[in-house]
């Protein structure tokens, strides 16, 4: 039995006026040792009735009993996967031919490489191209280190759709938490990236669908809100210093806090507590509160960061809500900001990123 080289996980849900267009661009890429596996998540309209139509030995497809959620239906897909690298996508863009061809190519070329990110072009509800005028939907040359800055202080500055991960990247990640919704993608770009370089291509090879299923709404802010202390409580998981070093070198030589083996959830606070998110600052206070609640680390940060009790109870001054929160989530989701990304030629680069805690439109 040949082992397929690359697996195309695919959660979906509702996405019966998409699906077939999804299905066509995947089996007639340009590379065809390749698997297709989709789960459908207990859909509501045809979704079904319009994937069994495909009768093709490359795609496998398993049905929810009922809805899972997108965390569970991709450890699902990843069970079955064989590949050496998983690409992992929904059912409703439609792929370049292309794609999975140029995406293995650089991959085998680059064995230090752990993922690879395209770009994107727009298409609406009826496959009819959107115009990127002001290309806030490409990405290139942004390091692992610019990449989780910028999780850690503002949001998501990574495109997800399409994205491609290396076999046993994908297999630490395993579980997918099922308790996140919004921010599932952006929890796999920090553990990759924690994990292993990352390559973000210019190339645009997936074509994106900006429709009415996007998350746009009210509610995807809140989610997004209510979820960041998991998302952040992913940095803990660092145990490495230099990693640290590189991550937040021009905080630390601003404010010379430095880290060290034993002081990094106190460190990670006090870096939160920089962020003009104050989601973000909460968390960060909770993290050297919690941290602290050792005796033995109370003594630790008063050596060496010369912090006592009644320093470290004054950081709750650097969460100025009249300050940073003068919008509610509701009324930020069309504002723009941008975040500013070092390019390996060391030029920095302005890039447009959407929403409070600045993501790219994600999809549920």
């Amino acid at each position: 039995m040949i082992v397929p080289k690359i697996s195309c996980i695919a959660p979906s849900f509702n996405h019966g006026k998409f699906v077939k267009f999804f299905i066509e661009s995947i089996l007639n890429q340009t590379e065809q040792n390749f698997e297709l596996i989709i789960v459908d998540d207990c859909s509501q309209d045809n979704n079904v009735a319009e994937i069994l139509k495909f009768k093709d030995k490359r795609l496998k497809f398993i049905k929810h009993e009922y809805n899972r959620g997108i965390g569970q239906s991709l450890n699902t897909a990843f069970n079955l996967a064989k590949g050496e690298y998983v690409v992992l996508t929904g059912t409703d863009d439609i792929f370049e031919l292309e794609h999975f061809s140029t995406v293995s190519k650089y991959l085998d070329k680059h064995p230090n490489i752990g993922a690879y990110y395209c770009s994107l072009s727009l298409i609406d509800e009826n496959n009819n191209e959107i115009k990127d005028i002001s290309n806030e939907y490409i990405r290139k040359d942004i390091d692992r280190f610019s990449i989780l800055r910028t999780i850690f202080f503002l949001g998501n500055n990574l495109l997800d759709p399409g994205k491609t991960i290396r076999r046993e990247i994908v297999k630490k990640q395993i579980p997918f938490s099922n308790s996140m919704l919004s921010t599932i993608d952006v929890k796999s770009h920090i553990d990759t990236a924690l994990m292993a370089d990352v390559y973000v291509s210019d190339q645009r090879l997936v074509k994106y669908r900006l429709s009415g299923i996007s998350n746009t709404n009210t509610y995807f802010f809140k989610r997004e809100q209510l979820e960041i202390d998991l998302l952040m409580n992913s940095f803990l998981q660092i145990k490495n210093v230099q990693l640290l070093e590189k991550i937040f070198e021009p905080e630390i030589k601003q404010s010379g806090l430095i880290p060290f083996k034993d002081t990094i959830p106190y460190f990670l606070g006090r870096m939160a507590l920089l962020s003009v998110n104050n989601t973000r600052k909460e968390w960060g206070y909770r993290t050297i509160l919690n941290f602290l609640n050792n005796e033995k680390n109370s003594l630790i940060v008063y050596k060496k960061y010369n912090q006592s009790y009644k320093e470290i109870h004054k950081l709750i001054e650097l969460l100025d809500y009249i300050k940073n929160e003068i919008l509610p989530w509701y009324s930020l989701k069309r504002m723009l900001n941008f975040v500013f990304v070092k390019e390996k030629t060391g030029k920095l680069r302005k890039i447009k990123v959407f929403g409070h805690a600045m993501f790219t439109y994600r999809k549920k």
